[in-house]
């Protein structure tokens, strides 16, 4: 039986003070074809070590930066011409789905899974309020 396993990791934006990188896994095991998966790494770097940092981190609790990151993500999505935002199938991005981002200066990157959106679609960015960190 033939398979294959590849991990990729790719930094996406580095300073003294984080580190945001995408974990890319290919994976086959037989039948029609592969799956590829995304996994966003972000850190908090300091004297005493590393730590995992997400959206909530950053953003002021009770600002509205939920709906204004959906709206943001929507906007990018439309002008790639996502089939199932053009269609008016999806109309928001919930914030289940917002943990899934590396920053990369000047702009963010959300990774969405593509079963979940298109079979062609992988990211979308708008311009980062992340520059703070």
């Amino acid at each position: 039986m033939y398979w294959e396993h590849v991990d990729h990791v790719t930094i996406r934006y580095a300073s003294n003070s984080i580190i945001s990188m995408m974990h890319e896994t290919y994976g086959y095991a037989g039948g029609a074809h592969g799956m590829t998966w995304y996994t966003p790494i972000n850190l908090r770097l300091s004297s005493s070590g590393a730590s995992g940092f997400g959206l909530d981190d950053v953003f002021l609790k009770g600002s509205g930066w939920e709906k204004k990151v959906s709206e943001l993500i929507i906007a990018d999505l439309k002008k790639q011409k996502a089939g199932w935002i053009t269609r008016g199938e999806v109309t928001e991005v919930g914030v289940d789905l917002l943990d899934r981002f590396t920053v990369s200066l000047p702009e963010s990157t959300f990774t969405l899974a593509r079963m979940k959106w298109d079979a062609m679609l992988k990211e979308a960015m708008f311009p980062s309020c992340l520059g703070q960190l």
